[in-house]
């Protein structure tokens, strides 16, 4: 585990066989992990441009189809964002235009939704400048 041929790099994210990513989360009584803060609030890309996820990801939290977003790219040339539907919202979506789907899977996959999901990205997209898309 660590950053490949990277040995000083591995060595500042481990401690004590512990991956230490800079969030902080619980882990549930089913054992789903759920990030829920960050330890720092600023992401420094690897062109050293200094980025606040939250502003991306509350932005992306605005769309009534989108109940949370996370946001990574630390020490990375770009940014990365996770993006979880709101179930009941995105399924009246699909059922208003007779999108099948019959779990929460094939809700997320059919291309309706990728489709909506993306245009709420590059809606937050256009309102960021530069590396912040």
């Amino acid at each position: 585990m660590g950053y490949y041929n990277m040995p000083e790099k591995t060595a500042e994210v481990i401690s004590d066989g512990w991956l230490q990513t800079g969030d902080v989360g619980c882990i549930d009584e089913q054992g789903y992990v759920s990030i829920i803060d960050r330890m720092r609030d600023i992401i420094i890309t690897a062109g050293g441009k200094n980025v606040t996820p939250s502003e991306i990801e509350n932005e992306l939290k605005f769309s009534p189809y989108v109940s949370d977003a996370v946001i990574i790219g630390d020490g990375r040339k770009y940014l990365t964002g996770l993006v979880m539907i709101d179930h009941d919202n995105v399924a009246n979506f699909a059922q208003d235009r007779d999108v099948p789907f019959t779990n929460f899977a094939s809700l997320c996959r059919a291309p309706e939704v990728v489709d909506l999901v993306r245009g709420e990205i590059e809606r937050v997209n256009e309102s960021f400048a530069g590396l912040n898309r």
